[in-house]
C-alpha cells in the first residue's frame, strides 16, 4: 500500500485523492477476499486457498510490473491482488490457530501479531531503500517475488494444501 502513494502519481499521473480512493478500494477488496475465503472454507481450515491466494497475489503484482498497465487495468490488477491476499490470510490464520491447542493459543496469536508488526517495520525500511535506489516499479517486483517465494514455501510446508487445492478445483468444476 505504501508504494501506491509513490507509484500512482509518478507512473499513472493521478491525484492524491484518486490514489486514496484506490487504497480504500484495496481495503474493501482484502475484506471481500477474507469474507469469500470464509464462505468457501465452510467453517473448516481450508489450506487449499493458500496456494490459490498466494498465486493470485503474485501474478497480479507481476502483471503490473510486466505490463505497466494504464489506470483502469492497474486498478483491476491491484484489486485482484488485494482480494487474493484475503484468500491467503484467512486460511493461514485458521491453520495457525488449528495447530496450537489449549492455553498456548493466546501466546501463538500474540506472537503472530508481533511478527506481523516486525515485518511491517522491515517492509517499510525495505520499501524506502528499494524505491530510492530503483523506483516504485521495482517495489512491486520485490513484492511479487516475495509472494512467489512465500507461496512456494507455504505450499510445501503446509502439507495438505496441495491436496485441498486439488479438491477445491474439482469441486468448482462440477
Amino acid at each position: 500500500q505504501m508504494n501506491l502513494l509513490v507509484y500512482c502519481p509518478q507512473e499513472l499521473q493521478i491525484s492524491n485523492s484518486e490514489t486514496g480512493l484506490i487504497m480504500a478500494l484495496m481495503a474493501v477488496s482484502v475484506a471481500l477476499g477474507c469474507w469469500l475465503a470464509g464462505i468457501i472454507s465452510k467453517k473448516t481450515v481450508e489450506t487449499g486457498l493458500i496456494p490459490l491466494g498466494g498465486s493470485g497475489l503474485a501474478l497480479s503484482i507481476l502483471l503490473i510490473v510486466i505490463l505497466r498497465p494504464e489506470k483502469l487495468w492497474f486498478v483491476i490488477l491491484i484489486l485482484l491482488a488485494a482480494l487474493s491476499s484475503g484468500f491467503l490470510k484467512v486460511p493461514l490464520n485458521a491453520w495457525i490457530q488449528a495447530q496450537v491447542k489449549g492455553r498456548k493459543l493466546g501466546d501463538a496469536i500474540a506472537y503472530n501479531n508481533l511478527m506481523n508488526f516486525v515485518f511491517i517495520l522491515i517492509s517499510a525500511a525495505l520499501f524506502g531503500w528499494i524505491d530510492a535506489a530503483f523506483g516504485a516499479r521495482m517495489v512491486f517486483l520485490t513484492v511479487a517475488l516475495l509472494s512467489v517465494m512465500l507461496t512456494l514455501v507455504l505450499t510445501i510446508k503446509v502439507a495438505d494444501s496441495r491436496e485441498k487445492l486439488k479438491n477445491l478445483l474439482k469441486w468448482h468444476k462440477h
